[in-house]
């Protein structure tokens, strides 16, 4: 189990196996009949559960993941997701779930009859510390940034009451198959255990969009394989192949320059998210991929207390010089805030520049630090401490 808290899953987020480990854990923390057991397993499930809480928003999420290839082109929040049955069961907040299916074709919810709702009825009271379970309820009362990074991969996350921004990821070629213990065999020889990146994006709390063509977002190298993405930060992302839904054709805006601003803070409909958006794209001239025509930044202001107008002249005249491909840029936000990022047009990277650390998990929720996993509650002002050996 400590290893779990140490390293995460070697296979992470994985599509559909990251039910099937958790699985046997909950019967552990259940029934097993050592108590150092059961505590060590429900210590690895809070950090599961506090992990999913910041990778999500409403339960849906599009986290870099390993396994299975069929997966590799994610377009639906929950193909092939059901490991956050917990996260539901034991939080009790299920009304997601139901404005989902009420606006899917197939009007059930999506985690009906899953297994792990049963194990879940095996514990007999809730075992989720006030501090994880306040990250479950309170996503429309949070803000926070939080960065995981493992062998292979990298997620990275900003979120406020009004929205989650998901990088993407990278594609992982994974190099530690079973075949690859024979000697004469170096690399895996089928596609079945790498690692895939999905789209950079922006997840609206009041959507009930479940599908990635209902979020703003970045669509990336067209070639799942060399895509890479993890340009987030702060109310901003970056990518190739900036992509605006069709729901939004309809919400008010303006252009200023190279941009283009949307009011998300309408008073109803699909207009009415709780921010601003303002997207910039700019034209590739032959430095990105073939079939990718533009590149561009996003920057968002939740729950605005200025103008659309105000938002746009600030924004397009502190930003109105020309994005070049592969140099380090700087960006002004809204707030005044410096962002510093790179776009890599041919082999479809973008980053923003971080302190990088070793750490598997930094930021305001998860912290992995001096052999224990530290995962707070914001709100509550608040942490817990699952302490792992050697």
């Amino acid at each position: 189990m400590s290893l779990f808290l140490e390293n995460y899953f070697d296979e992470y987020n994985s599509r559909p196996y990251q039910t099937y480990a958790i699985q046997p854990i909950m019967v552990l923390g259940a029934l097993a009949a050592s108590i150092d057991v059961q505590t060590a397993a429900r210590n690895v499930l809070q950090m599961v559960m506090a992990v999913q809480a910041s990778q999500s928003n409403g339960y849906r999420r599009f986290s870099p993941f390993r396994r299975q290839p069929q997966y590799k082109n994610l377009a639906k929040a929950f193909d092939g997701e059901r490991s956050f049955a917990p996260l539901v069961y034991f939080s009790g907040k299920s009304a997601h779930l139901v404005g989902y299916a009420q606006a899917s074709d197939k009007k059930k919810d999506p985690i009906r009859g899953d297994q792990l709702l049963a194990s879940s009825l095996l514990y007999d009271k809730n075992f989720l510390s006030d501090v994880v379970l306040d990250l479950i309820l309170s996503e429309d009362n949070t803000s926070y940034s939080q960065r995981y990074q493992y062998d292979g991969n990298e997620e990275v996350y900003a979120s406020t009451p009004n929205y989650l921004i998901s990088a993407a990821g990278r594609f992982h070629k994974y190099e530690k198959c079973p075949e690859t213990t024979l000697p004469f065999i170096s690399e895996c020889t089928t596609d079945q255990q790498h690692g895939f990146a999905t789209k950079t994006m922006v997840i609206p709390s009041k959507s009930m969009a479940t599908n990635v063509d209902g979020f703003l977002h970045f669509q990336g190298h067209p070639i799942v394989e060399r895509r890479n993405n993890t340009c987030v930060g702060k109310d901003f992302l970056c990518g190739l192949a900036p992509t605006i839904p069709e729901a939004y054709s309809s919400c008010p805006k303006l252009e200023k320059g190279n941009w283009i601003f949307y009011d998300l803070n309408s008073s109803d409909g699909e207009c009415k998210l709780g921010f601003f958006a303002g997207i910039r794209k700019e034209p590739c001239s032959g430095g990105c991929p073939n079939g990718v025509e533009y590149f561009g930044i996003m920057h968002l202001l939740s729950s605005p207390e200025v103008t659309l107008n105000d938002f746009a002249e600030k924004v397009s005249s502190a930003n109105s010089g020309p994005i070049a491909l592969g140099k380090s840029q700087e960006f002004n936000s809204f707030a005044g805030e410096k962002i510093s990022y790179t776009l890599l047009g041919k082999n479809g990277s973008s980053f923003v520049l971080t302190d990088k650390n070793k750490k598997w998990a930094s930021g305001d929720i998860v912290n992995a630090e001096n052999k224990e996993i530290v995962i707070s509650a914001p709100r509550l002002n608040q942490s817990i401490r699952l302490p792992f050996k050697d």
